[in-house]
């Protein structure tokens, strides 16, 4: 399998956005919050999953430190998103997840790494 993160993969719609947040389901592993929502419209869904990093200007004013961490977000998050991708096509069902940075301070790469890693565990769980 390729790891690839692919445009259709980002959730960039105002609508899918506002099922999201409204859905109001989180799962939190270390310094991340995960907020998702399974099955949404099919006129909004491009893949199985899609997803948004975020990393908050109220908790990192210079913007090379959140793009940093939505970097090793995204990273993390491409290099173990395969089993959670296979068990969405095996039942037929699709995720949005927006992924919050929760924290002051900037952790590492491993580390955050370690946290997508049990995130993704839970929601395949959830399934």
């Amino acid at each position: 399998m390729k790891y690839k993160f692919s445009k259709r993969e980002k959730l960039c719609s105002k609508r899918s956005f506002a099922v999201l947040i409204a859905g109001k389901k989180a799962v939190y592993a270390g310094k991340l919050r995960v907020t998702y929502h399974f099955d949404l419209p099919p006129e909004v869904v491009t893949a199985p999953s899609m997803v948004a990093m975020v990393a908050t200007k109220r908790d990192f004013k210079r913007a090379a430190d959140r793009n940093l961490l939505k970097r090793r977000m995204r990273e993390a998050y491409r290099l173990h998103k395969a089993p959670l991708l296979a068990a969405l096509l095996e039942k037929g069902k699709n995720v949005s997840l927006l992924i919050r940075y929760n924290s002051r301070d900037i952790r590492s790469f491993s580390e955050i790494e370690q946290d997508m890693r049990w995130v993704l565990k839970q929601l395949m769980r959830m399934l």
